[in-house]
């Protein structure tokens, strides 16, 4: 067929996520600006009311959360003649103060955002607002999670994302965001990576504290934990991957939930991976986690398997019944009782010939199978 010109096309979100990948994911004026915002909202444990009565008390803008029939497709929308910001309702309460905080640091320090956007030389006006959005974004992850108070949390707390998530009252993707900007001079943090795909393999995202890692790491690999933590959602996969050039990194991986669906909507899941330099492990719960239990050349950590507990052979007496000879459907009988069972059937008077405890508790999942006629 005839080639359409988009696909020989370099799209403005390409030329937008080359620049981004490509630099330290740090903007040391819009840090500065966020915590001074910070400070002005003071805002306790509750930044969304602070939030929402700041945009009420200096900007006559109202906050008003809509049904999904309303807004299907939109997460967000700002009308500007009746001065109110709809949310979807189908943002988690950690998604809906990021749109909040948002349109909040738009309003309170455009300029600078506006700023750090001129350095960028984009070809066309599509790629500059993109730019911008994303700078707004990363404002708003700013103002959540302050520089100055977010990177000692994250030392004390050896860079535990659950910990940091509940400590700032945000989500885990947003915490790994964060973590990738902790470069501030003077006072850095680990120079974490970032990568986010989805079950297909397409990539979302890619950012690094000093760019992202294209060479040395690459991440199309599908032997990372990033594509593995599809089979098991929710689960954090902590392991250590070596290159082909002898690079080593720590990463971390999980599973993240998009919006809220609906019963008869497919739920959108990603995965998203953060990484750093092996030489930081030590620094971080994760890496302390593994300590010295990895095998040498294995990239990924295992914990060692459970093992059924030894039982003892009883001893048989003459009043005791003959064992039952042992037939051919001995092994599905074996099966049977070890299918959705978590721990081993200790085994009966008479029966410890032909049942053996470990196989029994190593026994996997089994479908139903049906009693063989004798």
């Amino acid at each position: 067929g005839r080639q359409t010109r988009v696909s020989g096309t370099r799209l403005p979100i390409d030329e937008v996520h080359e620049v981004f990948e490509t630099r330290p994911n740090h903007f040391a004026a819009i840090e500065t600006a966020a915590e001074a915002f910070h400070v002005k909202l003071s805002p306790g444990d509750d930044l969304m009311g602070a939030l929402k009565s700041y945009l009420r008390r200096e900007h006559e803008v109202s906050v008003r959360i809509l049904p999904v029939q309303t807004m299907p497709n939109w997460r967000r929308r700002f009308d500007r003649h009746s001065r109110r910001l709809f949310l979807s309702e189908r943002l988690a309460s950690t998604d809906r103060l990021r749109e909040v905080a948002m349109e909040a640091v738009l309003l309170e320090f455009g300029p600078v955002i506006a700023a750090e956007s001129a350095t960028f030389t984009f070809a066309s006006d599509e790629a500059r607002r993109l730019a911008r959005y994303e700078l707004v974004r990363y404002a708003a992850l700013a103002l959540m999670m302050p520089y100055a108070a977010f990177q000692a949390a994250a030392e004390r707390s050896a860079y535990d994302v659950d910990v940091l998530r509940g400590r700032f009252q945000v989500s885990f993707e947003q915490v790994a965001n964060r973590l990738t900007t902790l470069q501030r001079q003077g006072a850095p943090g680990i120079p974490f990576f970032m990568l986010e795909v989805d079950n297909a393999g397409n990539r979302f995202r890619r950012s690094g504290a000093r760019g992202f890692p294209i060479q040395r790491f690459g991440g199309a690999c599908p032997k990372l934990g990033l594509h593995a933590a599809f089979a098991q959602p929710g689960q954090i996969l902590v392991e250590t991957v070596e290159m082909p050039d002898g690079a080593e990194f720590l990463t971390v991986a999980r599973t993240l939930e998009g919006l809220t669906a609906g019963f008869e909507e497919r739920p959108r899941r990603t995965a998203v991976l953060i990484g750093c330099d092996v030489g930081y492990a030590k620094d971080t719960v994760y890496g302390r986690a593994l300590g010295d239990r990895r095998p040498p050349h294995q990239g990924r950590f295992r914990l060692p398997p459970l093992r059924a507990p030894s039982l003892p052979r009883q001893s048989r007496t003459a009043a005791d019944p003959p064992p039952r000879p042992r037939r051919d459907g001995d092994w599905i009988e074996r099966l049977r009782f070890s299918v959705g069972r978590g721990t081993p059937r200790l085994p009966q008077a008479g029966e410890e010939d032909r049942l053996d405890p470990f196989q029994v508790a190593s026994v996997p999942s089994l479908p139903h199978i049906p009693r063989r006629q004798t």
